[in-house]
């Protein structure tokens, strides 16, 4: 990022507008430095302010680098300095949060039947319920509706009738169990979320002269309510076409949000003008008119047959690649974990002996038999990829390979994440793999447009590479992008290569343990690696698992 010393012209109009003392929206692209502008701004001010920021290490770096005017917190740090001691001074009712077991425990729930081919156990309707409560709390809602009940698994394949009764059931557990939440003296916790949401319909005023809100794409509407209502200036900053968390009930504050005065970032310090040029094609689909513009300084380049980094849209082709690497002899890491990759193996496990389970993406179902049925429909062609890993490899042998990845990304010379997981990361090489659905089509499957949170994310996925990014040849060639293609060759990764750890400098490692690899052999040091051929030698692999195993 460019010195303090030496702003951008960018960054000089943005400190014009936020010296008006009046509320101010920065849209800032990938890359162009959302977090360094603040601190530009922040520097150039007396009054007392509050920097403001979802995660916890990123607050907790910004503290080292803000000014002594300015606290930096997190948003729930924020509301628990609010929160009533009668709640503070029981830690279990502030910090425990509730499992689908608790919420069945609590409100003495029972196996629900909704119809002769439908029914609920105890353990579902709690998360069901539990998940409800969640979006409201994420929500500028006063009450629970039922628009804050997910659809689910296999209550996408219910009759009205069915769905309605469901819906009601849950909407209406719900609001008991916030009424008891709410309650100082009740054992029901009231959890992160649940004190959050009572800060913010408590019409909470913010200390300070001026509020800094980082990453603001991704505040979710409790939190833009708050906002909405302070008496302080409050400054946006955020990228619009990164936000990719509606799942979760995030809003797009930088589309919602209305302020006096609006500026733009569109240099990016992070890659050369070849990967902002791709970046800016995505762009441009999504309706923007500005262009993202990269440091000429920077090489960059479209192509990439050896990445840092492989980023997968679903979980899915997450494990997938995890399998490619092992059979390259790599030993990966993957990104934030891999508990919700084990989690949806434990939920098939328990199918598979027909016992329910409350992982969302097999929420309802009986059996395995049933899920494998579901995804070959139109509305569970989500889960296809991934019920063809499990009928292939089975899910002991995944679980196998998950639980033997790298610790420690540090040490690890090839990084494998979904896509959401990979935000406001980078590294030098990234290689984008083809299970992205951006293309929309019609019920005769001909192509009517993008989806355009799939095209966000995979603006997101492109723009994480420093120096090389590839994309599918498929998604290339539909939005006109230029690339150098190259065969991705995992076999040709060398252990001893320094990874580049996010937004920091090249440094050496030491070398990656390799504790499950498959049997070395001269085909393996030739093969090129693809989706299509997932697995070299797969009789190799499965001999030697075999002995791994027992």
């Amino acid at each position: 990022m460019p010195p303090l010393s030496h702003p951008t012209a960018e960054q000089v109009r943005a400190l014009d507008l936020f010296l008006t003392g009046e509320s101010l929206k920065i849209n800032a692209f990938a890359g162009t430095g959302k977090t360094t502008t603040l601190e530009y701004l922040a520097n150039n001010s007396q009054a007392r302010g509050i920097y403001l920021a979802f995660n916890r290490s990123i607050a907790d770096n910004a503290a080292g680098r803000f000014p002594a005017n300015v606290r930096c917190q997190t948003t729930h740090a924020l509301a628990y300095r609010s929160t009533p001691s009668i709640y503070k001074n029981n830690k279990s009712k502030m910090s425990h949060d509730l499992n689908p077991n608790a919420v069945a425990v609590i409100l003495n729930l029972e196996d629900l039947v909704v119809s002769s081919h439908f029914s609920l156990g105890a353990r579902s309707r709690g998360a069901l319920i539990r998940q409800t409560l969640k979006h409201f709390q994420h929500s500028d809602s006063l009450d629970v509706s039922i628009n804050h009940v997910p659809r689910w698994g296999k209550l996408a394949a219910l009759s009205k009738t069915e769905l309605e009764m469901l819906i009601a059931d849950a909407t209406r557990l719900a609001r008991t169990l916030w009424e008891r939440m709410l309650d100082p003296s009740d054992r029901a916790p009231l959890g992160h979320d649940g004190y959050f949401k009572r800060w913010s319909l408590n019409d909470p005023e913010i200390p300070g002269t001026f509020i800094l809100m980082d990453e603001a794409q991704d505040t979710n509407p409790a939190m833009l309510a708050a906002l909405r209502n302070q008496d302080a200036q409050v400054v946006y900053v955020g990228d619009r076409y990164q936000q990719i968390y509606e799942w979760r009930g995030a809003v797009n504050a930088m589309e919602r949000v209305t302020t006096k005065h609006e500026c733009s970032l569109t240099q990016s310090f992070r890659f050369g003008n070849a990967i902002a040029d791709a970046a800016s094609i995505l762009l441009r689909s999504l309706g923007e008119r500005q262009r993202l513009t990269g440091t000429p300084n920077i090489p960059s380049k479209l192509g990439c047959g050896q990445p840092n980094a492989i980023l997968c849209r679903t979980n899915a082709a997450v494990i997938d690649y995890v399998i490619q690497a092992f059979a390259a002899e790599i030993t990966p890491h993957v990104l934030g974990g891999t508990t919700e990759a084990l989690r949806l193996l434990d939920g098939v496990a328990r199918l598979k002996v027909g016992q329910p389970t409350d992982v969302p993406e097999f929420f309802g179902f009986q059996n395995w038999q049933e899920v494998v049925q579901f995804s070959e429909s139109e509305e569970g062609q989500h889960l296809r990829t991934f019920v063809r890993l499990v009928d292939r490899h089975g899910e002991n042998r995944l679980r196998t390979y998950l639980t033997q990845v790298e610790q420690a990304e540090d040490v690890a010379s090839l990084v494998i994440s979904t896509a959401h997981k990979a935000k406001g990361r980078e590294w030098d090489n990234v290689c984008v793999v083809d299970d992205f659905t951006v293309v929309t089509k019609d019920d005769e499957g001909q192509e009517i447009g993008f989806d355009e949170e799939e095209l966000r994310l995979l603006y997101v996925a492109l723009t994480r590479g420093r120096q090389s990014v590839q994309i599918p040849t498929e998604l290339a060639k539909k939005f006109g992008i230029q690339q150098e293609y190259q065969p991705l060759r995992l076999d040709q990764l060398s252990s001893h290569r320094a990874p580049f750890s996010p937004r920091s400098k090249h440094r050496a490692s030491p070398q990656p343990k390799k504790r499950l690899t498959a049997p070395h052999s001269k085909s393996n040091t030739s093969k090129s690696f693809s989706r299509a051929e997932p697995v070299a030698k797969e009789s190799a692999l499965r001999r030697f698992l075999k002995k791994l195993l027992g």
